[in-house]
């Protein structure tokens, strides 16, 4: 366990004299899962008489707090959007869907306008493991989403692209460009005790999504959670 706890992040990493960090408790905790594991194959398999780790509890890791967007922070947000313009009516939309599907950053600059359903309100979003799944929208998103694609869409990036949100050429908007963006307008918003990130708008739909009651499995279904654990997280903020 000490080993691990001080073991570099990424060890085949060029570093360029930077500090990479340590392993996260999480990572640690998977690592001595993942051995254990391996120990149980080889008692299974005959390798050795006993796992040495059969009684060793994983070591526990960090409650972290789930970060997440008040109504109040959505409006102050979207006010300081400029949406007079083509990029800024652009930002404008990602952050709805952002808001209304709970997608994750990678997802979202994905979508193709093939994967737009407008009349139906629905998205249908490839995750991991290129598993698809289709989320709702509202119709407040859809309407908006209407006039990004109607009068902004082909004003900026390349017209031909078939992504949603395109770059100049020809693909999609980059994760880093959300990235830098979003920080820009927490700073125009006067945004200061919360990060706003891609990230914080999936966290803020599933919080949501739980507070109203939806349903466990739904929320994973959403989500595109591999494990009901991960969504759970939701579930246990909303009755702890």
């Amino acid at each position: 366990i000490k080993y691990l706890q001080g073991a570099p992040r990424w060890p085949h990493r060029p570093n360029n004299g930077k500090d990479l960090g340590k392993l996260s408790p999480h990572s640690v905790q998977g690592h001595v899962r993942a051995i254990k594991a391996f120990l149980g194959w080889l008692v299974d398999d005959g390798y050795i008489e006993s796992n040495p780790l059969a009684k060793f509890s994983l070591p526990k890791v960090p409650q972290y707090v789930i970060k997440t967007l008040t109504l109040e922070h959505i409006k102050l947000l979207l006010s300081a959007i400029d949406k007079t313009t083509s990029l800024g009516f652009m930002y404008y939309c990602i952050i709805l869907i952002l808001l209304d599907a709970g997608m994750r950053i990678s997802e979202l600059v994905n979508i193709k306008m093939t994967d737009l359903d407008i009349q139906l309100g629905l998205v249908t979003i490839l995750g991991k493991g290129q598993k698809q799944r289709v989320v709702p929208l509202t119709r407040f998103t859809a309407r908006e989403l209407i006039r990004y694609i109607q009068n902004f869409r082909n004003n900026y990036g390349f017209v031909e692209s078939p992504y949603l949100f395109p770059d100049n050429n020809g693909g999609h908007i980059s994760t880093n460009s959300i990235q830098q963006y979003l920080r820009r307008l927490a700073e125009k918003a006067g945004l200061k005790d919360v990060k706003v990130t891609p990230h914080v708008f999936r966290h803020t739909f599933g919080t949501n999504a739980a507070a109203r009651g939806v349903n466990a499995f739904m929320i994973k279904d959403m989500m595109g959670h591999s494990s009901l654990q991960t969504t759970n997280k939701y579930i246990h903020l909303q009755t702890a």
